[in-house]
């Protein structure tokens, strides 16, 4: 089942599911980019979608945005 209810941001390197997406923070991108939320379709792995934000209620708006209508 996809996880539709917004989610709270996960503690430290913890990751979170939703809309099909794992999403998390991830410290070396916020380094290097300056935005440190991320989010990989269908899960971390070579190839996947991803996007990201420098806040986690605009990570969620960059999943929405891929996500529904």
């Amino acid at each position: 089942m996809v996880e539709t209810e917004r989610p709270q941001p996960p503690e430290k390197e913890d990751l979170v599911w939703y809309l099909g997406w794992e999403a998390g923070y991830d410290w070396q991108h916020e380094h290097y980019t300056g935005e440190g939320y991320v989010a990989y379709k269908g899960g971390c792995d070579l190839g996947a979608s991803k996007v990201s934000a420098g806040t986690w209620e605009g990570l969620l708006e960059e999943i929405e945005a891929e996500e529904l209508p």
